[in-house]
């Protein structure tokens, strides 16, 4: 099984080693283990290898209109309105 999940503001894939209610130890495509809490984890998948995932989630998240999307986020919540934009461009980047 494996992850897509967000770390220190970036986006990765790996694969799960060892799972846990609050946590994973995961393995990535370099070979590299790392501990992640679940709750940052964002979507499990089996059926795509992790490169091919991550190439097509990249693919996709450069045709996605930061600006609409932000104010459709705005427009529908609370607590958007107080973080800044750039938080947005730095997830699409």
């Amino acid at each position: 099984m494996n992850v897509f999940y967000e770390e220190d503001g970036s986006f990765k894939v790996a694969t799960i080693q060892d799972e846990q209610p609050a946590s994973l130890q995961v393995e990535d495509t370099r070979g590299k283990r790392s501990k992640i809490k679940a709750a940052n984890v964002l979507l499990k998948f089996d059926k795509v290898g992790l490169d091919d995932f991550f190439k097509a989630a990249q693919s996709e998240a450069a045709d996605v209109d930061v600006t609409l999307l932000w104010d459709a986020a705005v427009a529908t919540s609370s607590i958007l309105p107080r973080l800044p934009l750039s938080i947005l461009v730095k997830i699409q980047a």
